[in-house]
C-alpha cells in the first residue's frame, strides 16, 4: 500500500468514525460547543476523527459576532431626517428618523437638544443606542430629558450617528 492510499483510508476511517459517533446520538441535541465535544469524542481513537468532530461542533455552535458599528460620514449623516417632540409626558423627548442610506443600518444617534425659554437657552446632548433603523426605512427614537418650562421651545439636531454596513 502506498502513502496516498494510506492517507485516503485514514481519511475515510475518520469520516466513518465521525459519522457513526454523530449518528449514535440522534435525538440528543448538545447545548453548546463543549457539550458537543464531550459527547462525540468518547469513542474516537484517531486524530483525524477528533479533528472532524471538532470541526463539526465548531460549525454547529459558531458564534456569529455582531457587526461592529462605525461613525457615519458627513454625507451619510445628511441622509438622516426626521421629526421630534415631547411625548405624552414633559420629561420624554421622542421622534422618528428616516434613514435615507441604502446600505447602512442605524444603531446609535447623538442628538443635541436646545431648549429655548424666554430668558435663557439650554443645550444638552442625548444618546439613543437602542436603535435598528434599516436602510430606506423610518424608525423611532427617544430618551428621558430634563424639560424646560411650560412655554419652552425645543430644537434638535443630529450631531452624529453610528451604523452597520449591510
Amino acid at each position: 500500500m502506498n502513502v496516498k492510499t494510506g492517507v485516503f483510508i485514514g481519511s475515510l476511517i475518520g469520516v466513518v468514525v465521525t459519522s457513526a459517533v454523530l449518528l449514535s446520538y440522534v435525538g440528543y441535541e448538545p447545548k453548546n460547543y463543549d457539550d458537543c465535544l464531550l459527547r462525540n469524542m468518547r469513542s474516537v481513537h484517531t486524530q483525524l476523527g477528533e479533528a472532524q468532530i471538532a470541526l463539526a461542533c465548531r460549525d454547529k455552535f459558531s458564534v456569529k459576532k455582531k457587526p461592529k458599528g462605525r461613525k457615519l460620514s458627513p454625507a451619510e449623516l445628511e441622509m438622516l431626517i426626521g421629526s421630534t417632540g415631547l411625548g405624552y409626558t414633559p420629561d420624554y423627548y421622542s421622534g422618528r428618523i428616516y434613514n435615507g442610506n441604502y446600505n447602512l443600518k442605524i444603531t446609535k444617534v447623538f442628538i443635541q437638544l436646545t431648549i429655548n425659554e424666554q430668558d435663557r437657552q439650554i443645550q444638552r446632548v442625548y444618546m439613543d443606542d437602542n436603535l435598528s433603523i434599516a436602510p430606506l426605512q423610518v424608525g423611532n427614537f427617544g430618551f428621558p430629558v430634563l424639560s424646560g418650562s411650560k412655554n419652552a421651545h425645543y430644537e434638535w439636531e443630529i450631531l452624529s450617528a453610528e451604523g452597520v454596513t449591510i
